[in-house]
């Protein structure tokens, strides 16, 4: 992940479209599982990297969240 974070960005962003398009519960629960996972380890790798800006801004909205 560390050294594509913007594929982790891109994968984000397509599993919170099929969080919203899911046509039931089991769909949505599952997408919205897996998003959370890779939220985890994304805001992880980032706190390590805070000195990188996407870090930082990426540390303050789970932060203001």
């Amino acid at each position: 992940m560390a050294a594509r974070p913007h594929l982790v960005e891109a994968r984000m962003v397509c599993l919170a479209e099929l969080a919203f398009k899911a046509e039931d519960d089991r769909e949505f629960q599952s997408a919205i599982r897996e998003l959370r996972k890779i939220i985890r380890d994304y805001a992880e790798y980032l706190r390590e990297s805070r000195s990188h800006r996407r870090g930082q801004i990426f540390c303050q909205s789970i932060a203001d969240a």
